[in-house]
């Protein structure tokens, strides 16, 4: 479409680095209700000296005001540089005064089609499927490979969406949702309005990045097992109620889950045998955890069909399942992210006891065998920015790693991974680093018993320029399954 020109970029890369300029010198923002630390301070501060938002009233912008069909038209038109458009719009409700040029143009260029042939619903408030379909078409309705969210189902919406995700416009209300049916806030326009202006048109080279911090939470084993999750009485929420908020705020949170998420099999032969209820991973996605580790060796106590199953049961929670799969490559697959500007891999390895290893052809787990784990690592290296493994290995209750774990740990930094996570012998053990990059060498319970009550959640935090620093947040687990920070 003639209005994105690669002129219009160039003003909208101007203005990307006024902003910048802006934010090196104050970190006030134009708007007495956005607070400067917020994740959508940036974006409304831009939207400002676009001009494409002077907010609702002086030094207002209402951030959680929610936004309808025809401010989010006149936002992509300012955006665009307010062309004027040939003929006016066919629809006969459309009477705002404001909107009349906007929702002209968004017909004339495709970006709408109204509800119906002669009606826009000017006032209903819009969803953000919808935007996502607006912004799509705005930009020309480009292909892109599927994105990772389950309950994007409408078909007009998959393109979208799936473009929003591969251009880093948005990383989901989690790691495999976007929730397309929530209705948009004047801070998520913003923001994806912002991502999306910084994102270069096709051919002028290299994607958008959002230079922010990145922040990821880790925790050891959890294990929602009769006699290892909350007590009686209590829902499995109550796991999660110690940590607050940290999870659902950061950018990625993961776990190792020590049980079999699935109803299917009969316990093998073994001392332990733990199965996770399946009505305990909605809360466990709700509380924020985005990925969970099923490569240890609890996660076959039920066969190997179960494990598999239970590989299906997490991703439906909208957990990403890291550690196993039908064969040895989907075992070794990473989950991916896009966070602020950084592609994010996790991995998942066990490392104790070896029947429930996958191969070639073989269900069950991703092996540690040494070769196999470098190879997947320099894998994910390629298509990542950052490569996180979690790994359960060690001897249970010692106060450090094996000889051959360590030499491990250093042999999995060299071969790529920016991140490991350690968990298995029930006790916290000590951080440590080899090439700037940390090891959490065992990371001990968490949703447990609390016989064991030390416990402790690991910290990563990525800096714009691709610095790794970790460090251990401690907890306690104070009654049987709660764990609690401090």
């Amino acid at each position: 479409m003639a209005w994105r020109s690669r002129g219009w970029r160039a003003i909208v890369i101007v203005l990307g680095a006024a902003v910048a300029s802006l934010s090196l010198t104050t970190s006030a923002t134009p708007f007495g209700d956005v607070e400067a630390d917020t994740w959508y301070s940036d974006a409304t501060t831009w939207m400002e000296v676009a001009g494409i938002s002077t907010g609702t009233s002086p030094g207002c912008f209402q951030p959680h005001r929610l936004v309808n069909r025809a401010e989010a038209v006149t936002f992509l038109h300012r955006l665009a540089g307010e062309p004027t458009p040939a003929a006016p719009h066919p629809f006969v409700d459309v009477h705002l005064g404001w909107a009349q040029t906007a929702v002209s143009w968004a017909a004339e260029v495709g970006v709408t089609t109204g509800v119906a042939p002669d009606r826009f619903a000017p006032t209903r408030l819009i969803t953000r499927g919808e935007f996502a379909t607006f912004l799509h078409r705005m930009a020309g309705s480009p292909d892109a490979p599927p994105s990772p969210f389950i309950d994007v189902r409408a078909a007009y919406q998959l393109a979208p969406v799936a473009w929003m995700a591969d251009q880093r416009i948005t990383t989901g209300t989690s790691a495999r949702e976007f929730s397309p049916d929530r209705l948009l806030s004047r801070a998520e326009v913003a923001t994806f309005l912002h991502r999306f202006a910084e994102t270069p048109e096709p051919g002028l080279g290299g994607r958008g990045v959002s230079e922010r911090r990145i922040v990821i939470h880790a925790t050891g084993d959890v294990n929602f097992a009769p006699g290892y999750g909350p007590g009686p009485g209590l829902p499995f929420s109550a796991a999660w109620d110690g940590v607050g908020d940290l999870f659902r705020l950061d950018d990625l949170t993961i776990i190792n889950l020590e049980c079999a998420p699935s109803a299917l099999g009969t316990p093998v032969t073994k001392t332990y045998n733990f199965r996770c209820p399946l009505a305990s991973l909605a809360p466990t996605a709700d509380a924020g955890v985005d990925v969970a580790n099923l490569a240890n060796n609890h996660g076959g106590d039920y066969g190997i069909p179960a494990l598999l199953d239970g590989v299906q049961n997490v991703a439906a929670a909208g957990i990403a399942p890291v550690g196993a799969g039908a064969d040895l490559a989907a075992a070794l697959r990473p989950a991916t992210f896009e966070l602020g500007g950084h592609t994010v891999a996790v991995l998942g390895f066990n490392g104790i006891g070896s029947s429930w290893h996958a191969d070639v052809g073989v269900a069950g787990m991703a092996p540690d065998d040494p070769a196999v784990v470098a190879a997947a690592i320099a894998a994910a290296d390629q298509v990542a920015d950052i490569v996180i493994v979690t790994i359960h290995w060690g001897v249970e209750l010692a106060s450090g790693p094996t000889s051959a774990n360590a030499a491990l740990g250093r042999a999995m930094i060299d071969a790529g991974a920016d991140v490991v996570l350690g968990h298995h012998p029930h006790v916290v053990q000590p951080m440590t680093t080899h090439l700037g990059r940390p090891i959490f060498w065992s990371l001990g319970n968490f949703v447990w018993h609390n016989r064991i009550s030390r416990s402790a959640v690991a910290e990563i935090v990525i800096d714009p320029d691709g610095t790794v620093t970790g460090r251990m947040l401690p907890a306690t687990i104070v009654a049987r399954g709660q764990p609690v920070l401090g």
